[in-house]
Order: C-alpha cells, then sequence, then structure tokens
C-alpha cells in the first residue's frame, strides 16, 4: 500500500511538471519559483513516462528535445542535445551537461525498444541522422568547443561549458566535477547501444561504420572496471590523478546503465551501503571530513 501510494504521488508530480504548448512538450525541472541551481538533463524522465504508459507524451518530449540539436560547430558541439527545451517566450533552452547529447539518444533508444515505434527513427523525426551526427560530435576532435572524449582512453569528460548535474560554485566551496564523470560513461554505453540498434531498423548494421558502434560499446565497457573501481567502490570520476577519492552516488547511475559490468551487483551494494537511507541517498559518504555536518 505505501508503495502504490509512492507511486501514485509520482505520476501526479510528473504530471505537474510536464508542460506543453500547441506542438511541443518539455518538463520543469522542479516547482516554479523553486528551480535547482543544476539539473540533469530531462531525458532522465523518459522512462517515467514510458513506465507510466504516457507513450505519446514520451515521443513528443524526444521530438521536442530534437528540434533543439545543435548541428552548427561554429555554435557547439555537432548535434548536441538540449538537458531542457524552454517553452516560454524569451526564454534560452539549456545546454549544460557533458552527457546530455548521450543521454537523449540513450532515451530514444529505450522508447523504440518499449514502444516498437520504428517511426522515430525512419520517419519524419529522422532520429538515425540525429543520432549519427550526435556521436560524430561526441567523437570526432573539435578544437573550437573542446573535444567530448578523451582521446586516449575514450571516456566522455566534463569541462569548460560542460559540467554535470552535481555540482556547484567552487568559490562557495561547492564540487565542481571534472574529468571522466560515473554517469557519463553509462549514459555514452547506452547511446552506443541505441546507434547500433538503429543502425538494425535502417538496414545498415553490417556496414563498417555501424559495427563501429557496437565495437566501441565493448571496448567501454571492458576499460571502465579497471579505471573507475578501486577497492572495491565506483569512483565518482577519474582524472589524470586517477580514481577519486570522494563517495557519491553518481556510480549507481552508472551501474544503473552499464549491465555489463563484471560484480556489477556487488559494486552497487558498496556504493548504497555507505549512502543510501530509508529518508534518501546521500550526496556524499558521511565517513568523509567535508560530509555537511563536519563542513
Amino acid at each position: 500500500e505505501t508503495t502504490d501510494m509512492a507511486v501514485r504521488w509520482a505520476v501526479l508530480t510528473l504530471d505537474a511538471l510536464t508542460v506543453r504548448d500547441s506542438s511541443r512538450v518539455s518538463i520543469l525541472p522542479g516547482l516554479p519559483g523553486a528551480e535547482p541551481a543544476s539539473f540533469p538533463s530531462a531525458a532522465w524522465t523518459l522512462g517515467a513516462f514510458l513506465d507510466t504508459g504516457r507513450w505519446e507524451t514520451a515521443r513528443a518530449l524526444l521530438t521536442t528535445m530534437g528540434q533543439a540539436q545543435r548541428f552548427d560547430r561554429r555554435q557547439d558541439l555537432l548535434g548536441r542535445a538540449p538537458d531542457l527545451v524552454r517553452l516560454g517566450p524569451d526564454q534560452d533552452d539549456v545546454f549544460a551537461t557533458a552527457d546530455g547529447t548521450p543521454l537523449f539518444l540513450a532515451a530514444a533508444g529505450d522508447y523504440v525498444r518499449t514502444t516498437g515505434d520504428r517511426g522515430l527513427v525512419t520517419g519524419g523525426p529522422d532520429f538515425w541522422f540525429k543520432t549519427v551526427f550526435a556521436l560524430r560530435g561526441i567523437y570526432e576532435p573539435d578544437s573550437r568547443n573542446g573535444n567530448a572524449t578523451d582521446s586516449t582512453s575514450g571516456f566522455l569528460l566534463a569541462r569548460d561549458r560542460r559540467g554535470t548535474w552535481l555540482e556547484g560554485d567552487p568559490e562557495a566551496g561547492a564540487l565542481r566535477r571534472r574529468g571522466a564523470i560515473a554517469e557519463g560513461q553509462g549514459a555514452l554505453y547506452r547511446a552506443l547501444g541505441t546507434a547500433t540498434q538503429f543502425a538494425r531498423i535502417m538496414g545498415v548494421s553490417q556496414r563498417s561504420s555501424a559495427t563501429w558502434y557496437a565495437d566501441t560499446a565493448a571496448v567501454l565497457l571492458r576499460d571502465i572496471p579497471p579505471r573507475f573501481v578501486r577497492d572495491g567502490v565506483f569512483a565518482d570520476r577519474v582524472d589524470a590523478s586517477g580514481p577519486a577519492s570522494d563517495i557519491r552516488p553518481d556510480g549507481l547511475l552508472a551501474l544503473a546503465q552499464l549491465d555489463g559490468v563484471p560484480d556489477r551487483a556487488a559494486l552497487a551494494r558498496a556504493l548504497a551501503e555507505r549512502l543510501v537511507f530509508p529518508y534518501g541517498v546521500a550526496s556524499l559518504a558521511q565517513t568523509d571530513s567535508l560530509f555537511h555536518p563536519y563542513l
């Protein structure tokens, strides 16, 4: 009964935060007037729409975000997707996170697998085109905007104007997450899976350019554990000095997306034991000297 009540409240909240105009759908990152300073991509919410049977809303959210993709390298990374589309007049769309584009592609793949709606890929929305060019933007060198991935490891990077949802103003003592972020690698792995799926739908899965997606996903999955796992704990991020020592929940987001990682359940348990409580999920392990009560 308690779970049913929680689900009903979640559905009501989802409906309350969903906004529409004549042809588009978006979602508010928080209550009007009380939006958080930083927030993850709206693509994260697509699973909730699919799980509650709101398939038309899910499709409209995807096409709305797809219409806002950027395809001019003078402006941004090729094929970069927005984190949030603002429907109000004179409001700019939000392009803030490093993993917003792969999350958008991953959400599109989830939608097609759940609904069987291949028209998203082969029809007017042309998500095959959007996927191909977005992955070009992620992997091709870009001296103007800064590479989205590390040329050596292939990991997705948070840098410059492409940050993360779990951070704040460093001048105020808040965390600024940079380098290869845990949840970003999970999103990238799922995005490559979407490209492989869409290539099959388009009948081009045997072309070398299409098999590259599956091969790259396999290499990424192989390389993540040796770089991110230290002493049985999945790191929040990896930079030039190695895995970060502070234990944060983004590893849980990564593991939720990396279904082929060895010892996945044990790694998730190690993080959950340190961060998950009956009243919520902590943003930092309580054993850390910078945990809030001691700050």
